[in-house]
């Protein structure tokens, strides 16, 4: 009986041990599922965290959206306007090419007009200086011929007077 009583009190105390360890998991688990402090708080916290990312999310999706319209709209315009660009430049080399074709055709005529130019330039000069040195000669002379004359008497001629009428 000893055995058995051994076993009994082996047998009890082994529960007791039991019911202590089962106690003590639910207080940890009551402590895990606390909002406050616990698991449940870290699931609030992560859950309240999902929301605003989840929040921001959507928020930058619509921004995102928008951002593509107008950047749809920016290319569409840069492409017209490249288009235009193309044009101008096209135009300009053309351009280009007329200004250097009528710069080649005008120094073609310049390098044939400016030697005859320059010629009829000098015997225009040369005309030039012979009237002149013409003039200085008949100017040189005319002293002696205005010397030679008589000089004309100055009248003087006195301007008429208004008389008055009495009647």
């Amino acid at each position: 009986m000893e055995i058995e009583f051994i076993k009994d009190i082996l047998l009890i105390a082994l529960c007791g041990a039991s019911a202590f360890y089962c106690w003590m998991l639910s207080q940890r688990l009551k402590k895990l599922n606390d909002l406050k402090s616990g698991v449940g708080a870290s699931i609030v916290t992560l859950t309240e965290a999902i929301e605003r990312t989840h929040a921001a999310a959507t928020t930058a999706r619509g921004e995102l959206f928008e951002s593509i319209e107008e950047i749809k709209g920016l290319v569409a315009d840069a492409e017209s306007k490249a288009v235009r660009l193309e044009r101008i430049m096209t135009d300009c080399d053309v351009k280009v090419v007329e200004a250097e074709q009528a710069t080649n055709a005008l120094k073609q005529v310049v390098e044939i007009e400016i030697p005859g130019a320059r010629r009829k330039a000098l015997k225009t000069t040369e005309g030039l200086l012979k009237v002149m040195a013409d003039m200085k000669r008949h100017t040189a002379a005319m002293p002696r011929i205005v010397s030679s004359q008589p000089r004309a008497v100055e009248t003087n001629k006195s301007t008429p007077t208004r008389r008055s009428h009495v009647a």
